[in-house]
């Protein structure tokens, strides 16, 4: 399962990764704010969420993981 995503917040975020092919959540992590990068992904398509402490959506997406070594 060598893919990832990566990407900026501009605060502190739970950053959740649901796979669009069933619509479960990936997985879930803890980033601050700065670059972060979510590893250890299957390949296809994603929508990416990111939620602060407060319940508040900070940005989200779809986004399709990079294959890396």
């Amino acid at each position: 399962m060598p893919y990832k995503i990566s990407g900026t917040l501009n605060n502190s975020a739970k950053v959740i990764v649901i796979k669009e092919s069933d619509w479960s959540v990936e997985t879930t992590a803890d980033k601050t704010a700065g670059a972060y990068e979510v590893n250890a992904l299957v390949s296809g398509t994603k929508t990416v969420v990111a939620v602060d402490s407060e319940g508040e959506v900070e940005g989200y997406g779809n986004l399709t993981p990079v294959y890396y070594e």
